[in-house]
């Protein structure tokens, strides 16, 4: 009588403890969800600045290149 006491006190200890992890996982996450969102409201507070800084030749290049890739995948898709 005693062996099975013991076993189920065991049991339930572990798991009890075994679902920490799970929680704290979880708040995490929610952490993680709420700085992102934080994130985006403060980008969408800045305004808008009307003379932006021009971009330099490599920059230019770069957008260049990847909207050439773009419009070659998006014409392949279309076939």
């Amino acid at each position: 009588m005693r062996k099975l006491i013991w076993v189920t006190l065991v049991l339930f200890a572990g798991t009890a403890f075994a679902n920490e992890q799970a929680v704290q996982g979880q708040s995490l996450k929610v952490k993680e969800r709420l700085q992102v969102i934080e994130l985006i409201n403060i980008a969408a507070e800045k305004e808008q600045v009307a003379n932006p800084e021009p971009l330099d030749a490599e920059l230019l290049a770069i957008l260049e290149e990847a909207e050439a890739l773009e419009e070659g995948q998006a014409t392949e898709q279309a076939e």
